[in-house]
């Protein structure tokens, strides 16, 4: 399943080799996590698929949501890029319920 997360509004590049991109929304419960596959689609129709780093900026961040992209430059992922979740590995957490008998009561 494929989700529009955010658009790209701003791109710092301090960094050699790291490109993070910052979020247009200013909401934190962006369903992201470390590692997620993304869909940048760009402005000029283009696209590339990447894996990266969520980082989410404390409050009052005007915007909490930023992604750490490795080996990728700002020509790549330009302002304007739409960023979509494509594959989201969350673990299904299965419970799993034991018993034991701790004692018997003879009654």
């Amino acid at each position: 399943m494929r989700k529009h997360i955010f658009t790209v509004a701003e791109i710092w590049t301090d960094k050699p080799g790291y490109t993070v991109i910052i979020s247009d929304k200013n909401e934190s419960e962006i369903d992201f996590k470390n590692g997620d596959l993304l869909d940048l689609c760009r402005p000029d129709g283009s696209s590339l698929q990447h894996r990266g780093t969520a980082i989410i900026f404390d409050p009052p961040a005007v915007r909490p949501l930023a992604v750490i992209l490795q080996d990728l430059t700002g020509k790549d992922v330009p302002v304007g890029t739409e960023v979509w979740l494509v594959e989201a590995e969350r673990p299904v957490k299965k419970l799993h319920r034991k018993f034991e008998v701790i004692g018997r009561s003879e009654s």
